[in-house]
């Protein structure tokens, strides 16, 4: 969920990732030169000779020649909750998942690119009613490429990330997010490409880009009736009552559009009178690195009460984003740090409407870097402050907060690995632990984990208290 449930579900993970290179390597060409063709000469007199052929024309350059790259994933998972007595029927007792993802990619030298990738999702979901299909084609990347020596253009649905720490990361604020499976799923598949023109240019250690989305892509999530839904035990018999009577209205072979139609009643127009933009100024040296950020988007959803007693008003608001990031190398040493203000954002209250403030969030990280990718340590803190302080009792956040975020990936032996994910808040204290251990062996890895949640009153992990979960999944890449 954008703002509130959306960010903490963000902090709880580390959900950036690096976005994709668009320029190909440049490739080897070999050309044939006819040397009496270029001189104009001919053939000797006499009947002996004969004609010289005309060379074939030949690209000149490495513009001319064309690559195509394709890939993807597949795989297949298993997630258990313990059953909890008596069963809820708003929760998932165990979740079965079957996961494609390809992407291709043609290149016509360094000026011309088309990308393309897309995912299929065959889900069993069992609960209190019995087991519940669930079947999904999204299309993901479809982007076209034009770069010059002066500025690269990529038109298209893409995925563009912004700011560079791992838990919180308050500047990456341009593509929508999936928060329906958001700590064991994949991560390529946690943002969702979001219809955009970027320009890049770069000048010397100087560079800009500049994003600009014709239309609004909302955070997809479920509202009840499964585990990580907005709607939990914790909310209170009242507004599960409400929620289960408003989604028992459809069938459960319409489950999944029933969720989108309840997540808002008005979002912003979709005839690219609405748009949003984004600018990027960046500036490289010696091992540091520094970007500024703007961004004017939308915050939300902002809940309030409807015009008709007992319903509610689900929206969208304009706000203004402001915020930089810093990066150096220091020895074997990664420090990073990010910066964001919003004008504007929406935060859930225990009534579960919302209260909106103006917000500042800081986000701080030092990593241990050995060149290899299995083997990463990263200690991160972050902090939030709400501008305008709500008198009561917030969801999830207070007016300051205040925690840290570790993550240890580490080789065990014999293609074996363990990693931890585990940000802990401090105000209010709350915490998520992510311990997994992967066996890999070339194209194809075993994954075996389990999660644990706990928080005092009112906070995510009190929210989502019930949720502690094992998972298993198996996964080759091609």
């Amino acid at each position: 969920m954008r703002g509130t449930v959306g960010a903490f579900l963000q902090l709880a993970f580390g959900l950036v990732s690096a976005a994709a290179s668009a320029s190909s390597p440049d490739p080897d060409v070999v050309e044939d030169i006819d040397l009496d063709a270029a001189k104009g000469a001919t053939a000797p007199p006499g009947p002996a000779a004969t004609p010289t052929p005309t060379p074939t024309p030949v690209a000149p350059l490495a513009a001319e020649l064309a690559r195509l790259d394709a890939g993807g994933f597949a795989r297949l998972a298993a997630e258990y909750w313990p059953e909890e007595s008596p069963p809820d029927p708003g929760r998932t007792d165990s979740l079965y998942k079957l996961q494609l993802f390809l992407r291709g990619r043609y290149a016509r030298g360094k000026h011309f690119e088309l990308a393309l990738s897309g995912q299929l999702n065959q889900s069993w979901a069992h609960d209190a009613h019995g087991f519940r299909g669930s079947f999904e084609a999204l299309l993901r990347d479809a982007y076209v490429g034009l770069y010059s020596s002066a500025l690269d253009l990529r038109v298209g649905q893409q995925r563009l990330a912004w700011g560079n720490t791992e838990f919180l990361s308050p500047n990456d604020v341009l593509n929508a997010r999936d928060w329906r499976d958001p700590f064991v799923g994949p991560t390529e598949l946690r943002f969702l490409p979001t219809p955009m023109a970027r320009v890049d240019a770069e000048c010397g250690a100087w560079s800009a880009q500049l994003a600009v989305s014709p239309v609004f892509v909302p955070d997809r999530y479920d509202v009840y009736g499964t585990n990580w839904a907005a709607v939990q035990p914790a909310a209170g018999p009242a507004i599960n009552q409400l929620a289960a009577q408003t989604v028992g209205m459809f069938d459960r072979s319409v489950f999944d559009p029933a969720q989108r139609l309840l997540q808002q009643t008005r979002l912003p127009s979709a005839d690219f009178g609405q748009p949003s933009f984004g600018a990027r100024l960046g500036w490289s040296g010696n091992r540091l690195e520094l970007h500024l950020y703007y961004h004017l988007g939308y915050a939300g959803p902002k809940v309030a009460l409807g015009p008709v007693p007992g319903t509610l008003d689900v929206s969208y608001v304009r706000r203004h984003h402001v915020g930089l990031d810093w990066s150096a190398l220091l020895g074997p040493f990664a420090w990073r740090l990010d910066a964001a203000y919003q004008s504007r954002e929406e935060f859930f209250r225990d009534d579960f409407l919302t209260h909106e403030s103006r917000v500042l969030k800081l986000a701080g990280a030092i990593e241990y870097q050995t060149g290899d990718t299995a083997k990463v340590l990263l200690i991160e803190a972050y902090y939030q402050h709400l501008f305008d302080p709500y008198p009561g009792t917030l969801l999830f956040w207070r007016s300051t907060s205040v925690g840290v975020g570790v993550l240890a990936r580490w080789p065990l032996f014999a293609g074996l690995r363990a990693e931890l994910r585990a940000p802990l808040g401090i105000r209010p204290r709350n915490g998520v632990a992510r311990g997994e251990l992967v066996w890999q062996q070339g194209n194809w890895s075993v994954s075996l984990g389990g999660l644990l949640i706990a928080g005092e009153n009112r906070s995510f992990g009190w929210y989502y208290a019930n949720n502690d979960q094992l998972y298993t999944a198996l996964r080759t890449d091609f």
